[in-house]
């Protein structure tokens, strides 16, 4: 025996191809030594859990018994090849090669029950196989196979490889020491691999619910064996006739329809069943690098078409992660449910992504869940459910109308280790027993189903019994998701929840569209809206929404009709006393539609008064209701003609109130809709007028800012198509935190369980808005159509108990100034946006003084108490509408044309001090971001609807406390400034003082030095799961960084493939690239980071502190990069080598440091109070209003 040892990886792969090309140089061994029995390529590891493991290939150097006793005449005509006639290493591979097809053994050398000098090579068993640890490599391998083959039909190619997967999956249910039948056999002919694996198939396809057609070789030698006595003729036509007509080739590659075609297929089948064969394919769990190469193979052969495209995985997480999991388990353990887990449903599971992605989540949850104070009964069942995925035939649920897709997806759950979920091949729109739905409804519906298909109406076998919006259909419609909306709300179960990827234009189109947004409003709570952008989906044009949704109990609907029925048919709802007051309601509803509630509660008892007549909304009623084809011919009957003008005037009058009533009575019963769900034993009555807060969440149309936010991409390139990760998770989800309240997931969950938003991170305000579910939708359009925004009218609230002013109503308005153009003219100060300082004060240490016009002067004056609100500037991170108070008695001065003053009116119940407090509010929960314009650059305020802005209005003693507890506050935050800016002036003396006249030492001298890297984003493995931190040079901001700032991590084998390098904890980064640049970061935690990082870490501590070395660096940035700046975009390691700092003794700087970290620990005391200041102004308005 010859053993070639070569290293783990690209070496052993180098020498197995040069093997299987020309023989590489084992062959070569052979020829000096014809004696050798077994040759052996050879290679071992210890892999990332430390264990050691080997490869080997195994090549029996060894005849048929069979040819060696053929004559020479037969073996020439036959044109066999001997290893006994071979004479050297060409002749001895052509045996190889075309004898015994490059066949290599796997078993039986160093194997633990191999036997010294008695070598036995044994076939694969199932407990040889080895887990899969690089997909991209095997999937690399898989599309060579496919190119020298001249294989170009990707789409068959996958067919047949599912096909594969599904023998290999049967296969693995065998016990560890059965032979498998998937695998190639050395001396085996085409024809016996391919049986077994039609046998393997067969069986496969009965889990799947579908017989097909198969005979082994044994059956039909024994219907043949006895023909014609036991076998009739019609028997025996009936074998072929199945055979014939009934039966597909499920493994070729390539079209076979004769033998020379059968045998080059033959090769290809057996170089794939090679590849897959060693590996483990079924678990009990999610094993990550098998599901990505599925997701490799899925990508590479899967087209999307018309209505169908898959939901990119960061997306599907996203859904998830947002609906909270977690909670919903909590709250089914509180109730005592015996389904402790949600019950799942994705009625267009396509390739199974929601399906396994929510199993994957689950298992976490599982996992972490702490069991400790739960009954004996749910911490049985919790252990029991931990151990595997037995639980999803419970649990897991999928339809696909599509045969070929809902095999892919049933074969991912088997790959991801959940082979006991549900997928069922049919129509999602069908009822289908094994939903279990008399049983149990669904908790979550979780699904991307398909849209816009021609003329589906044709192919569906449900009816309008089935669905109330099917007599909305045409035969041509192909508006097929608004059935899936009312399939949503016939599944799930009370308080269930909805995850679901509709076009957008669910929410603006009418028709069919209209029907199936009152299902959305009337059946449930839209918790939140995530608008898609183009770069979203590979394949689609179509703009996306997501739909977060939660069901309501139709009691809900049925009490609120009610309440409509009872306050448009005349009750006395001054005088109801029941505990949901109707009264309320309308007065709640005749302030969103700005009508008077006396005149109001007039029209819904008698008539339409002159008032109510004369506002917009019933002069266009009016309008509409004259125009309308009925009036217009009911005007030209003969019997109307002959009524008198009274007559005519009564009866139209008439008509219209009741198509006036009409129309409002509905607009009322969907306002109560848009309400909260508040519960039947809420401790507050107010809790059933609030109204419903709605998230929405846009990825933006800009597609960098889309990438950034998505943290994905898709790339058309040849050979990187697919989709490239560049930061998992992005703004969407924190893969390792789904309660990160930076992220947009977080908004979404605490929405779901009913927590009030009122604050968004400053990352997110671009990104992130927060609406009531009112604003969303015009109530004053004559054809309520129900549309749904996803930019709605600015509505700040804090449920206070006084009454709401709009700002127009408080306040005279008139816009700025600037240099003049009509003598005569005056010299003035003018407020520009540049004198807005922080925390809504006016900077007058740099006013601008120029000369305007007398005229525009007398009117522009600034009066002590004006209010100065900013309409144009802002920037793509801060939004317009700052507003300052000016509070001087100079008569001298007056505000930009950038700007305009907001004077209170006379009579007016508020102070300018208060409405400077409220509205500086409003600005600082970035509700202004929201009503500005301009897709980049300078942005403009929408005045009007900044003045439509609802400012409560207390009392003027109220006000007042407000403004003296804020006054407070606001001076502790000016002393605050004072001492933060005092302490960090001491800190730079203190170090120039110490390092003044000593030795400047280059870096290169008493530092390691090294640079960062980032593995291959093509690579999955690199990065899922990945368990170290990895940083970007963002971090670098003069400051300390913490574990809790990192946002991706790597693997150990990302680590090893790339250039990245595990910087010591008290290393100090610095800035190498972009906007950071030269700027340092001491790092608290052990981490590796990207190239646009240096690591600097002492080579003697003896000589040099590292916090001292951040200092220094923090103090010499102006010096090292500030003449720089501009000049280039990168600095090199030999200019940071370069770099020379000051040393002074170890001692001098232990106590430098000591001084340095008394003061900045005094320092990041102010400005965590600093940070609290707009909290805090927060609670006194909470507290008073």
């Amino acid at each position: 025996m010859v053993i070639e040892c070569k290293t783990w990886g690209a070496e052993f792969e180098k020498e197995r191809q040069k093997m299987e090309q020309h023989g590489g140089q084992l062959f070569a061994y052979l020829a000096n030594d014809q004696n050798t029995r077994f040759l052996v390529l050879y290679a071992s590891r210890l892999n990332n859990k430390k264990e050691f493991e080997y490869e080997n290939l195994i090549i029996q150097i060894k005849d048929r018994e069979e040819d060696l006793k053929k004559s020479l005449k037969q073996i020439e005509e036959e044109n066999i090849k001997l290893y006994r006639d071979a004479n050297n290493k060409t002749e001895l591979f052509e045996v190889w090669k075309e004898m015994f097809n490059l066949y290599f053994h796997f078993n039986g050398v160093f194997d633990e029950d191999a036997n010294a000098y008695s070598l036995e090579l044994k076939a694969l068993k199932k407990k040889d196989l080895k887990p899969l640890d690089n997909s991209q490599g095997l999937f690399n391998k898989f599309a060579e196979i496919l190119r020298h083959n001249n294989i170009s039909d990707n789409a068959n190619a996958f067919n047949k490889i599912l096909s594969l997967f599904l023998c290999k999956i049967v296969d693995e249910e065998k016990n560890d020491n059965d032979i498998l039948g998937f695998q190639v056999k050395e001396d085996e002919e085409y024809e016996h691999l391919i049986d077994r694996l039609q046998a393997l198939y067969k069986k496969g396809m009965k889990k799947l619910n579908e017989e097909i057609v198969y005979y082994s070789e044994a059956d039909l030698h024994k219907i043949i064996k006895l023909y014609p006595k036991q076998t009739p003729i019609e028997a025996v036509e009936e074998v072929f006739r199945e055979l014939k007509y009934y039966t597909n080739n499920e493994f070729a590659f390539k079209e076979v329809h004769n033998k020379k075609l059968f045998y080059q297929n033959g090769r290809v089948l057996t170089e794939v069943v090679k590849l897959i064969q060693n590996y483990r394919f079924k678990y009990n769990s999610q094993q990550q690098v098998l599901g990505d190469f599925f997701e490799l193979m899925l990508n590479h052969g899967v087209k999307q078409s018309e209505g169908q495209f898959f939901t990119p995985i960061p997306i599907v997480k996203y859904i998830i992660l947002s609906l909270g999991f977690d909670e919903l388990i909590k709250s089914k353990l509180e109730k005592d449910d015996d389904y402790i887990l949600p019950k799942i449903l994705d009625y267009a599971c396509g390739a199974g992504h929601f399906l396994t992605e929510s199993i994957e989540e689950l298992q976490h949850i599982l996992k972490r869940l702490d069991i400790s104070k739960l009954s004996e009964e749910h911490q049985k069942k919790i252990k029991e459910y931990r151990k595997g995925t037995e639980w999803t035939k419970d649990y897991i649920f999928g339809i696909e109308k599509d045969y070929r897709l809902a095999r892919t997806s049933q074969i991912a759950c088997y790959i991801n280790g959940d082979g006991d979920a549900n997928i069922l091949f049919g129509d999602g729109l069908e009822n289908h027993d094994q939903l279990q739905l008399e049983k149990k409804k669904f908790d979550v519906v979780i699904a991307n189903p398909p849209y816009s298909v021609s003329a589906f109406k044709n192919y569906l076998n449900v009816g309008k019994t089935n669905f109330s919006l099917f007599e909305h259909l045409t035969e041509r419609s192909s508006e097929i998701e608004a059935l899936f909306i009312e399939r949503t709300k016939q599944v799930l179960a009370d308080n269930g929840l909805a995850g679901i990827v509709l076009p957008s234009t669910i929410l603006s189109n009418t028709g069919i569209y209209t029907k199936a947004r009152e299902i959305l409003l009337k059946h449930f709570e839209i918790k939140a809206i995530t608008e898609l952008g183009s770069k979203t989906f590979i394949a689609t044009g179509t703009t996306t929404v997501i739909l977060f949704l939660k069901r309501r109990n139709d009691d809900f609907l049925a009490d609120r009709k009610y309440i409509a029925e009872d306050v448009f048919n005349g009750i006395n709802i001054e005088t109801e006393k029941r505990y949901i007051k109707e009264k309320r309601f309308v007065e709640l509803f005749c302030e969103h539609r700005e009508f008077d509630y006396k005149d109001y509660v007039r029209f819904l008892i008698l008539e339409i008064n002159d008032d109510l007549a004369k506002t917009e909304m019933f002069t266009e009623y009016k309008e509409a209701f004259d125009s309308s084809t009925e009036i217009k011919n009911l005007k030209k009957k003969a019997y109307f003609k002959n009524y008198t003008a009274e007559e005519k005037k009564e009866k139209l009058n008439k008509r219209f109130y009741n198509y006036c009533k009409k129309i409002e009575k509905e607009k009322f019963l969907y306002f109560m809709l848009c309400l909260s769900d508040a519960d039947k034993e809420a401790d507050k009555l107010e809790e059933y007028y609030k109204p419903q807060q709605t998230v929405i969440v846009k990825t933006g149309n800009d597609n960098n800012k889309q990438k950034e936010f998505l943290g994905y991409e898709f790339q058309g390139k040849k050979g990187s198509e697919g989709i490239k990760i560049n930061n998992y998770g992005g703004k969407l989800f924190d893969p390792n935190n789904p309660t990160n309240s930076q992220k947009a997931n977080s908004y979404i969950r605490n929405t779901i369980v009913n927590k009030t938003l009122s604050k968004i991170d400053e990352e997110q305000k671009e990104n992130i808005s927060l609406f009531t579910l009112l604003s969303l939708i015009n109530f004053n359009n004559v054809e309520f159509d129900k549309k749904i925004k996803t930019k709605g009218e600015v509505e700040i609230q804090l449920n206070s108990q006084f009454q709401y002013q709009k700002v127009n109503t408080l306040v005279e308005i008139i816009g700025g100034l600037w240099t003049g153009k009509n003598p005569p003219y005056q010299k003035v100060k003018v407020i520009r946006n540049t004198n807005f300082a922080d925390f809504g004060k006016i900077d007058y240490s740099d006013v601008a003084i120029i000369d305007v016009e007398e005229k525009q002067f007398s009117s522009r004056k600034l009066m002590k108490g004006d209010l100065i609100v900013e309409k144009s500037g802002g920037s793509e991170t801060q939004a317009v509408g700052r507003i300052v108070l000016f509070d001087l008695e100079d008569e001298n001065f007056s505000f930009s044309n950038f700007t305009n003053r907001l004077r209170i009116k006379e009579g007016s119940k508020i102070t300018p001090n208060y409405l400077h407090i409220y509205l500086n509010f409003v600005y600082d929960q970035g509700y202004t971001f929201n009503i500005q314009n301009g897709a980049s650059g300078l942005k403009n305020l929408d005045m009007n609807k900044y003045l439509k802005i609802k400012i409560p209005v207390p009392p003027l003693k109220i006000q007042q406390k407000i403004i003296s507890e804020i006054e407070k506050i606001e001076q502790k935050e000016t002393e605050n400034l004072e001492k933060t800016e005092k302490l960090e002036q001491e800190i730079q003396t203190e170090f120039s003082q110490v390092v003044s006249g000593k030795k400047k030492v280059k870096l290169d001298k008493i530092c390691i030095s090294q640079s960062g890297g980032t593995p291959s984003r093509k690579v999955p493995e690199y990065w899922k799961n990945g368990t170290i931190n990895w940083l970007r040079s963002e971090v670098c901001q003069n400051c300390y960084v913490y574990e809790n700032q990192v946002k991706e991590k790597i693997t150990e084998l990302g680590l090893q493939k790339s250039s990245a390098k595990i910087f010591k904890k008290d290393t100090v980064l610095i800035a190498l690239v972009g906007a950071t640049i030269g700027r340092v970061a001491y790092l608290t935690f052990e981490a590796t980071t990207n190239q646009n990082i240096a690591g600097l870490y002492p080579k003697d501590k003896k000589q040099l502190n590292s916090k001292f070395l951040f200092y220094a660096l923090m103090n010499d940035f102006d010096k090292n990069f500030g003449d720089r700046k501009g000049k280039f975009t990168m600095a090199n390691m030999s200019l940071i080598r370069n770099l020379a700092i000051g040393l002074p003794s170890i001692s001098e700087q232990k106590k430098l440091i000591s001084i340095i970290e008394k003061k900045e620990k005094a320092i990041n005391k102010l400005k965590l109070n600093l940070e609290n200041v707009k909290t805090e102004k927060e609670e006194v308005l909470i507290k008073y209003l």
